[in-house]
C-alpha cells in the first residue's frame, strides 16, 4: 500500500482549520503555513487511526508537511506489509 499526497491533503481538510488549502504545497512547512501544533497532533492521530499505525512521540517534530508524512507512512507501510 502506498499512500498519496492527496489522501494527507484530504485529512488536512478535515481539520476545519483557517488555512486555505489551496495555499498548501506537499513540501509547506505546516507551522509556516498557520497549522499549530494541535492542528498536527488531531492530524497524526486521525492518520494513526486510518493506517492502524502507530507514530511515536519523537517522530512529531520531524512530521511538519505532507511530504514528511507521506515519507513516513510509507516507509512505515512497506515494513509491516
Amino acid at each position: 500500500m502506498t499512500i498519496s499526497s492527496e489522501e494527507i491533503l484530504s485529512l488536512v481538510k478535515g481539520l476545519n482549520t483557517t488555512v486555505s488549502i489551496e495555499e498548501i504545497d506537499e513540501r509547506s512547512n505546516f507551522s509556516d503555513i498557520g497549522i499549530d501544533s494541535l492542528e498536527l497532533f488531531t492530524l497524526l492521530l486521525g492518520i494513526e487511526e486510518k493506517y492502524g499505525i502507530k507514530i511515536p512521540e519523537e517522530k512529531v517534530a520531524e512530521l511538519n508537511s505532507i511530504a514528511r508524512i507521506k515519507q513516513y507512512l510509507n516507509g512505515e507501510l512497506c515494513q509491516t506489509a
